[in-house]
């Protein structure tokens, strides 16, 4: 959320402008906006969040740090009049902010997204209101598989100014970003509405309804977006210490609209590469009396009829590698008006089609096909699928594995649970009986797995209170932390051991468990027998779990280090993890737990 800065200072008849645009925001909350489709809107009544529409951040824990502070649940919530607030505050010598997100419950391409708040004015942390994708962290089409739109920021509250950003390619070396920072006398006093038009050509931010920025760098992002307001500890806003704290960003709604467009192109998407028998689909509203379709590609007509074709593609053949193209859709209605959306795209004459799960991630069992669009008379004599791990820190590790071999193009179904989660090259080579070599790769990202990591680490302070940050769900007692003399256990300064005799347990949750993988620390190899494992469903038995034991090393001071790995037979349902020590007699070195992973199938 930085940093290319650019100043823009509006004359006082804009400044005038945006006030009454404004009043007019307060004056019409709710109001039919023309050409748009409310599709999200929260007016935070009531006297809690709701869940359904917003997660709380952290996501998975009640704190957790960020940037120069910590995000905590308890500094976001609703003060009964209809805003939903954001407090920063100070304690025990931290600072503290929060923040809220809509990833999993919406998310959406393109529209029109706004919020009306009241910014903080106080140093050191900024508010914003933002829209993020997991593709932002993707290297190779700048901005168009993903952008973190940022639609305002407030780190510049003693100048009167805010900001506007853009940022893709990840956050790495190839991070690029663009931004403007708009001087706006005024803007953090009262309340004010901040908004983007997102849409196929271009960004068009808002403050107050007045055009502050317009701009398609990086090319437009295409891909679903998440919403997210928070704030944030930082230097960017200056010294936090100079802060009058508590202070509050206040936030009065949030809305989000789509386009109430006639025809809507849903493939191929528009500035996609797309295989060269992509089909093309496209919808007509239902209020429109359709008298005549014309579909053309290039300027050549390739569909006319009265009504929406149930089959088309592309014109073929392909010349080149990669050939962009234009689609228009041109509608002619009962009343003689004309409607019309284009869409450009381009096309591949060799193109893998993979069902991606999520983003570019892949799961169980897929079918991976292949097109190719090439001239008349021009044959396939070999084709090889090759899966390729991507080591780290390099391109492409090693030979890789076939997944198909033959005089034709692939259609197979890979199960990827075979492999273990990551990131791969799936590379596509074909030879053709005119001489002609093509290779084609998809990069995708293996996700079969849920992980759950409890690294036994010890309570944390949080407001002079010891704060337990075990993930069980149910303990006995008996249990306590250790953390002393962490180079005798591998450098392991987080580990959990039990007192006294008898059954010692601990509980986790994890839906759809498949596996578990368990580090411990022994004098003798033996006592690795006083510990048993059990799966069950929720509100089932209990049923016993084998594990294998390995010896991985011995410290100096004599201990091992096991691990300890089991598998949940594919029959079973499995939602919860049960780990038993029994020691019988009381031992000089008692075995220590240094860190369960468990993993479950999404």
């Amino acid at each position: 959320m930085r940093r290319s800065r650019t100043w823009v200072a509006f004359p006082v008849f804009m400044l005038l402008m945006a006030v009454a645009a404004g009043s007019m925001a307060q004056a019409e909350q709710g109001a039919h906006k023309e050409g748009w489709v409310l599709v999200f809107e929260d007016d935070f009544d009531g006297d809690g969040l709701d869940q359904t529409k917003w997660n709380l951040l952290p996501i998975g824990a009640p704190v957790a740090p960020r940037k120069d502070g910590y995000w905590a649940h308890e500094a976001v919530f609703l003060d009964g009049e209809g805003h939903l607030v954001i407090r920063t505050f100070e304690g025990d010598g931290a600072y503290y902010t929060g923040g809220v997100n809509t990833l999993g419950k919406f998310e959406q391409a393109y529209g029109y997204y706004e919020i009306r708040a009241q910014l903080p004015k106080e140093p050191g942390f900024w508010a914003a209101f933002w829209l993020m994708t997991d593709g932002v962290h993707r290297v190779g089409d700048q901005g168009r598989d993903g952008t973190e739109i940022d639609i305002f920021e407030s780190p510049y509250a003693s100048a009167d100014t805010i900001h506007h950003a853009l940022h893709w390619d990840g956050y790495g070396e190839s991070h690029r970003s663009v931004g403007r920072d708009v001087h706006i006398p005024g803007i953090y006093d009262g309340f004010h509405v901040f908004a983007v038009e997102w849409n196929e050509e271009e960004y068009i931010f808002y403050v107050d309804g007045v055009e502050t920025w317009r701009t398609s760098a990086g090319g437009v992002s295409r891909v679903p977006s998440f919403l997210k307001v928070t704030a944030e500890v930082g230097t960017w806003a200056g010294d936090i210490r100079q802060a009058r704290l508590p202070a509050d960003f206040i936030v009065d709604y949030v809305r989000v609209y789509a386009r109430d467009h006639k025809i809507e192109i849903d493939a191929p998407p528009r500035d996609a590469v797309v295989a060269a028998d992509a089909p093309v689909r496209f919808r007509i509203a239902p209020d429109v009396a359709v008298k005549e379709v014309r579909v053309v590609q290039n300027g050549t007509e390739i569909y006319r009829g009265a009504a929406v074709p149930d089959e088309l593609t592309p014109a073929l053949p392909v010349q080149d590698a990669e050939e962009e193209h234009r689609l228009t859709v041109t509608v002619l209605d009962a009343e003689g008006r004309e409607h019309e959306r284009s869409v450009r795209f381009r096309v591949q004459q060799l193109k893998l089609d993979i069902p991606f799960a999520v983003g570019s991630r892949v799961r169980e069992v897929i079918d991976v096909r292949a097109a190719a669009g090439f001239a008349a008379g021009e044959q396939i004599s070999e084709a090889r699928l090759v899966l390729r791990p991507v080591q780290p820190g390099e391109e492409t590790g090693g030979a890789g594995t076939v997944l198909y071999e033959g005089a034709g193009l692939p259609a197979v179904s890979w199960d990827t649970r075979t492999f273990a989660d990551g990131a791969y090259d799936l590379v596509l080579l074909v030879r053709t009986d005119k001489g002609r070599t093509l290779e084609v790769q998809e990069r995708i990202l293996v996700d079969n797995w849920e992980v759950l990591e409890e690294p036994f680490n010890a309570p944390i302070a949080f407001f002079g209170m010891q704060v337990d940050s075990l993930l069980a769900v149910e303990r006995s007692p008996g249990w306590h932390h250790v953390t002393e003399r962490p180079a005798a256990f591998f450098g392991d300064d987080g580990r959990l051991a039990a007192q006294g005799l008898g059954d010692h347990v601990l509980v986790w949750r994890l839906p759809r468990l498949r596996s578990f993988e368990l580090e411990v620390y022994v004098h003798d190899e033996a006592d690795a027998e006083l510990l048993r494992f059990a799966a069950a469903a929720e509100g089932g038995e209990w049923r016993e779990l084998t594990g294998r034991v390995s010896v991985e090393e011995r410290s100096p001071e004599g201990w091992l280090r096991l691990r300890i790995y089991g598998t949940v037979p594919d029959a079973w349902e499995a939602d919860l993890f049960r780990l038993t020590y029994a020691p019988q007699e009381e031992a000089n070195a008692p075995l220590q737990l240094g860190r369960l992973l468990l993993r479950g199938q999404k």
